[in-house]
């Protein structure tokens, strides 16, 4: 758009880029005839930024942009400290959303259309995107200009209201897992946005895990411990490997002490020694292996299920087995005649 005032050395007025939003036209009045002199209205939109070093605007055509950031607690998610769920440290997992949307405008080369509105979006959005996120989230505004550590906006910064500083989640060891990215395109309207969702965890996969207390009429005691693995990856965004039952089988093998089930049987007479019978002079113990294992494995999601049943027996027969080299099960009967 140009604007060249009448009168010699008057200066022109150029807008680059100007679209023409409205034009209105008044109607000629029915009682007149011939030439008609009216006023017409035209309503243009331009955007001419102040360019300035690095100002988004010296890269990129843009009208507006929006980029935020949210991170939800997994409730229904735990990670055990070093895989180790007999003890009582477990962390929290979370999820992070980052979200970046642009509307874009044309761009101009000596008066020759360059890219088009969506593509000068598309392209700023690629550039605020991140392939891996750790416990520094942002380091730069939407300027690129770098944010002091002191500011950056990092996991222990958010908390619920009414939350001490005291209480905030420690950052160190957290890293991001199934990453999975959602775009949105419009051509037409020149605006490009992108999501991307991350899950923070400090281990590679979490584990799902219940023992149940079972005594039938008779007086035997069995504890079963029910247990589920469920991977994360560390596979970049694009990647088309499937790694998960690789992980799943990793952690498998140090829940259950390869193969031993040290854990599960701590697990076992801790859960025992909470709901035995009172009032027995010698006391049952849970046998050293389980009775019975049953693995369900899932190569296509990479789960992979336990279940384990033991036996509550009294600690002379335990002694008893230990006593013999090899002993699977023993058994005593006692005859009070």
């Amino acid at each position: 758009l140009e604007i060249q005032p009448v009168g010699a050395g008057s200066n022109v007025i150029k807008y680059d880029g100007a679209q023409l939003i409205s034009l209105s036209l008044p109607e000629a009045p029915d009682d007149t005839a011939g030439i008609q002199y009216q006023e017409y209205g035209f309503t243009f939109e331009s955007y001419q930024p102040a360019y300035s070093s690095g100002d988004i605007y010296s890269s990129y055509r843009i009208k507006s942009v929006n980029e935020s950031w949210d991170i939800e607690k997994q409730e229904d998610a735990i990670s055990f400290t070093n895989m180790d769920f007999t003890a009582n440290n477990s962390d929290y997992n979370y999820v992070l959303k980052h979200t970046v949307s642009a509307v874009g405008l044309p761009s101009f080369n000596n008066g020759s259309l360059g890219n088009t509105a969506f593509y000068e979006a598309y392209n700023y959005v690629n550039t605020r995107l991140k392939s891996d996120v750790s416990s520094q989230y942002i380091s730069s505004d939407v300027y690129n200009n770098a944010i002091p550590t002191s500011s950056a906006f990092t996991i222990d910064s958010w908390r619920s209201s009414g939350v001490s500083s005291g209480n905030v989640v420690n950052p160190t060891g957290y890293l991001s897992y199934n990453k999975v990215r959602q775009s949105s395109a419009d051509i037409a309207g020149g605006s490009y946005s992108v999501t991307s969702s991350y899950t923070m965890s400090r281990n590679s996969g979490n584990i799902e895990i219940s023992a149940n207390y079972n005594e039938d009429e008779s007086g035997d005691v069995s504890i079963s411990i029910e247990g589920s693995i469920t991977p994360l990856s560390r596979q970049s965004i694009s990647s088309l490997v499937n790694d998960k039952y690789v992980i799943a089988s990793s952690i498998y093998n140090q829940v259950s002490d390869s193969g031993n089930w040290t854990k599960a049987t701590v697990l076992a007479s801790s859960v025992l020694s909470t709901y035995k019978p009172s009032g027995c002079n010698n006391p049952l113990v849970i046998d050293r292996y389980p009775r019975a294992i049953s693995v369900g494995r899932n190569k296509n999601n990479g789960s992979i299920s336990f279940n384990l049943n033991y036996k509550g027996i009294s600690s002379g027969v335990r002694n008893l087995k230990d006593g013999i080299t090899g002993c699977i099960t023993a058994s005593v009967t006692v005859t009070d005649d």
